[in-house]
C-alpha cells in the first residue's frame, strides 16, 4: 500500500486542501502548512488558496507575507512570500543564533529570543523594530507595546542581585515612551493613553501612580492601591482613604 496522504475539509465536508500531503499543520492564524514526500512546504490560507511553495522547512506563519523556517542546522530564518530570506538568525543579529521565538497576534509583532537571552522585536514583514539595548523585552496585553527592562548596576536588592527596572516601548512609533525606571509598568487604557507604574518602598510597601503615554504624572506617585474599573474610572487608596478617579478619552 502507498503512503497515507492528508488534506483538509471544512465542517460541511467541502475539501479545502486536497489530500496530497504527508503532513499538515494548522496555524492559529488560520494558515495551513503542508509537507509533501519531497519535504517541500506549502502554505495555504483558510480558503485553500496557495500562498507560497518552498523547499524550506516552514514551521510557522507570521503573516501572509512572512514565514518562519528552520534550517538543517536548527537556525531560524524569516522568509518572505517570494522565498527570500528576510532575516537570517546568524547573519543579521550579532552572529547569535535564536533559540526560540514567540509570536504575538493582532499586529503580528514577533519577539525572538536569542541564545544569550537577549530579545529582539520584529514586525510581520520581518523588520527589526527593537534589539540589543535592554536586559529584557516581554509581551504586554496590547500588540503595539512591549515591556522593556534595564539593569541598574549601581543598586542591589536584598538578595544581592542588581536591580532591574521596567519601562514601555511603543513598537509602532519605535520609541521608548515610559523609561525603564519603575519596578513594574502596565498599560491600562489605550484609548485614554493611561499607564500604571509602581515602585517598591522598603518602608511603606508598593506605591502606584497613573501616567499618560508621555510619562506625565497624572496622580500622586504614592497611591497605596490603584484598580482600574472601566470607562476611565479608577478606584484608588491614598493616605488610607478610598477615592475614585475618572480620566477622559484622549483627544487625537
Amino acid at each position: 500500500t502507498g503512503a497515507v496522504l492528508y488534506g483538509v475539509v471544512d465542517l460541511k465536508g467541502t475539501i479545502i486542501v486536497k489530500p496530497e500531503y504527508t503532513k499538515i499543520e494548522q496555524s492559529p492564524d488560520a494558515f495551513i502548512v503542508c509537507k509533501d514526500n519531497t519535504k517541500n512546504s506549502f502554505v495555504f490560507d483558510n480558503n485553500g488558496k496557495l500562498i507560497m511553495k518552498t523547499k524550506r522547512n516552514i514551521k510557522d506563519v507570521i503573516s501572509s507575507q512572512c514565514f518562519v523556517a528552520y534550517t538543517d542546522d536548527d537556525r531560524i530564518q524569516l522568509i518572505d512570500r517570494s522565498d527570500n530570506v528576510v532575516i537570517d538568525s546568524i547573519a543579521h543579529v550579532s552572529s547569535s543564533q535564536y533559540s526560540s521565538f514567540d509570536k504575538k497576534r493582532g499586529e503580528n509583532v514577533v519577539i525572538l529570543t536569542k541564545q544569550n537571552n537577549k530579545k529582539v522585536v520584529i514586525d510581520s514583514l520581518g523588520k527589526i523594530r527593537l534589539q540589543g539595548f535592554y536586559s529584557g523585552i516581554n509581551k504586554t496585553e496590547y500588540d503595539r507595546f512591549v515591556k522593556i527592562s534595564r539593569i541598574d548596576s549601581t543598586q542591589k536588592n536584598s538578595n544581592g542581585n542588581f536591580v532591574e527596572y521596567d519601562g514601555l516601548f511603543d513598537v509602532k512609533l519605535q520609541k521608548e515612551i515610559i523609561p525603564a525606571v519603575y519596578d513594574d509598568v502596565e498599560v491600562i487604557d489605550t484609548v485614554r493613553q493611561l499607564v500604571e507604574t509602581s515602585n517598591v518602598d522598603d518602608a511603606n510597601g508598593v506605591k502606584y501612580a497613573i501616567r499618560n503615554f508621555e510619562n506625565t504624572l497624572l496622580t500622586t506617585d504614592a497611591l497605596q492601591s490603584c484598580s482600574y474599573l472601566q470607562n476611565g474610572y479608577f478606584k484608588v487608596i491614598f493616605d488610607n482613604k478610598i477615592g475614585f478617579l475618572k480620566f477622559p478619552i484622549k483627544e487625537k
